[in-house]
């Protein structure tokens, strides 16, 4: 008798164990991500989102150049160079794309209000996180490929051939889905003044130039955006 009342107590214990367990799991509060964490559990979403805007700007390429022939490839491999840097018109993308979800399958999201495309600071992890991806794939799948790729025509038909190729069949990105089992703390999407953007960019743009931004104030930045419609 003395064995069975050991017995039960020692399997209520266990139990109990596991109950606290399972609660402490549970009522985890979440945690803030870093960027090499997050990439993982964007690499898919993400690599779509790099081989569209890729997809876009070429096809724009091709129009402005009048066709493959007249363009030739070092335009595309321009392309290919700045895709992933989010301080380059071609890369400014990352900036206007929210992470979306806590747990589970995460999403991205373009950020627009109206007909207007929001844009935000890279400097949270989920941004950068999103530029991760792109360095990846972008390496991955070699740009010298990808700008064969384009140039020959090969998967242009649609947005969603040319991802698929980059994506599943170049790349390993969408090989598997990443779910994520803890919970995160999703940071929120910090949109710019459309005026403040405009400036960051041609202060940007000027530093590359050579020139000091720190000459002109914002009187100053106004009065070049008005010049140029912004």
């Amino acid at each position: 008798l003395s064995l069975l009342v050991l017995t039960l107590l020692l399997l209520q214990s266990c139990d109990a164990a596991k109950g606290k367990k399972g609660k402490s799991k549970k009522n985890r509060e979440p945690v803030a991500m870093g960027a090499s964490k997050l990439a993982k559990y964007i690499k898919c979403e993400g690599c779509k989102a790099m081989s569209t805007n890729l997809f876009l700007q070429a096809n724009t390429l091709l129009s402005e150049h009048k066709g493959r022939k007249k363009m030739g490839e070092e335009p595309v491999l321009e392309l290919l160079e700045t895709i992933c840097n989010e301080g380059e018109k071609t890369g400014e993308w990352l900036n206007a794309i929210d992470v979306v979800g806590s747990s589970g399958e995460l999403s991205l999201q373009m950020q627009v209000e109206g007909d207007e495309t929001l844009f935000q600071s890279c400097s949270g992890s989920e941004c950068q996180a999103l530029v991760r991806v792109c360095d990846a794939v972008r390496t991955e799948a070699g740009e010298s490929d990808i700008a064969e790729m384009i140039y020959r025509g090969h998967y242009m038909g649609s947005a969603e051939a040319f991802s698929d190729r980059i994506c599943s069949k170049m790349t390993e990105s969408c090989s598997e889905k990443a779910v994520l089992k803890e919970a995160r703390i999703e940071e929120e999407f910090k949109a710019m003044d459309s005026k403040k953007w405009e400036a960051k960019k041609m202060t940007k743009m000027m530093k590359g130039m050579g020139m000091g931004a720190q000459m002109y104030d914002r009187e100053n930045m106004a009065e070049m955006l008005e010049e140029q419609g912004g």
